[in-house]
C-alpha cells in the first residue's frame, strides 16, 4: 500500500471513529457533515470524497459491526446439543456486546432509528441467516429425537426466535433493558417458544430451566427497582433535601410471560 493509500485509509477510519464518538456522546441527531468533519479533523470536501453521504458512512459502520458480530457465533456448531445451541446464541450475543457496550449500543440505536436494515447489507444478512440456521438445526434435532411434537415448521419457529432477538436488541439499544437482562430474557423467550411444542419429557426439563431464568430475571428486576426507589439527596444552598420520584409501573409482555411461566 502506497503512502497515499495509507493516508486515505487513515482518514477514512478517522471519519468512522468520529461518527461512533458522536453517536455515543449525543446520538443520531448530532450527525451532520460539518460535525463529523470537525470531529474527524478533515474538511467536509474530504469527507464527501472519501466516504460520501452520512447514510453511506453509517452503512460502512453497520457492515463492520455485523461482520464482527457474526464472528461471535463461530464456536456454535450444529453438532452441539439442541438446547446448548439455542442458549449459546444468547450467550454469544451477550459476550460480543459486552466487549464494547457503549459503542455497540450507540450504533445499534442508530440502526433502529434510521431503519438501515430495510435493505440488508451482506454482513447483516449473513448474521441473521446464521442465527436462523442455528435455530433450525436445533429444532430439527429435537424433532428427530422425538423431543418436540410433530407438525411444527422449524423455519417458522426459527423466524419467531430471530424476531424476539431483534426486538430485545432494540430494547437494549434504547436503554429499556440492560445487557444482563437482554441475555436472560432472550434465553427465557427462546425456551418458552420451544416449550410450546415440547414433548412431556422435554417439557419438564424446560420448565426447570425457565423457572431458574425467571428467578434470575426477577432478582435483576428487584435490584433495579430498589435502586430506582432509593431516595436521592440533593443540595439546595447549604441544606440537603430528599427528592423521590414516583413512577408508573407498566406490565410489559415480558412481565406477563414471567407470570405464566410456571403454568
Amino acid at each position: 500500500m502506497s503512502l497515499r493509500e495509507k493516508g486515505k485509509a487513515r482518514r477514512k477510519q478517522q471519519i468512522l471513529d468520529a461518527v461512533v464518538t458522536l453517536l455515543q456522546a449525543e446520538g443520531f441527531s448530532a450527525l451532520s457533515t460539518s460535525r463529523i468533519a470537525e470531529e474527524a479533523e478533515v474538511s467536509v470536501a474530504t469527507l464527501y470524497n472519501l466516504m460520501g453521504s452520512i447514510d453511506n458512512i453509517l452503512d460502512v459502520i453497520v457492515e463492520q459491526l455485523f461482520t464482527e458480530f457474526e464472528s461471535a457465533y463461530t464456536h456454535i456448531t450444529r453438532d452441539l446439543a439442541p438446547l446448548a445451541i439455542i442458549e449459546g446464541v444468547s450467550e454469544a450475543a451477550y459476550s460480543f456486546l459486552k466487549k464494547d457496550e457503549s459503542k455497540y449500543k450507540a450504533v445499534l440505536k442508530a440502526v433502529f432509528q434510521i431503519n438501515v436494515s430495510r435493505e440488508l447489507t451482506v454482513p447483516v444478512f449473513h448474521t441473521a441467516q446464521n442465527n436462523r440456521t442455528l435455530f433450525i438445526s436445533a429444532i430439527r434435532q429435537l424433532q428427530n429425537s422425538g423431543a418436540m411434537l410433530p407438525g411444527l415448521s422449524p423455519q417458522l419457529l426459527a423466524e419467531q426466535m430471530l424476531i424476539t432477538q431483534v426486538m430485545l436488541l432494540e430494547n437494549w439499544s434504547a436503554g429499556v433493558i440492560n445487557l444482563e437482562r437482554f441475555r436472560l430474557t432472550s434465553k427465557f423467550h427462546f425456551l418458552l417458544l420451544i416449550k410450546a411444542w415440547a414433548s412431556p419429557e422435554l417439557n419438564i426439563e424446560l420448565q426447570q430451566k425457565i423457572l431458574e431464568i425467571q428467578g434470575s430475571i426477577e432478582a435483576l428486576m428487584g435490584s433495579s427497582d430498589a435502586q430506582k426507589r432509593r431516595p436521592q439527596a440533593t443540595k439546595t444552598g447549604q441544606n440537603k433535601t430528599i427528592k423521590t420520584r414516583s413512577e408508573k409501573e407498566v406490565l410489559s409482555y415480558e412481565d406477563r410471560s414471567l407470570q405464566k411461566a410456571g403454568s
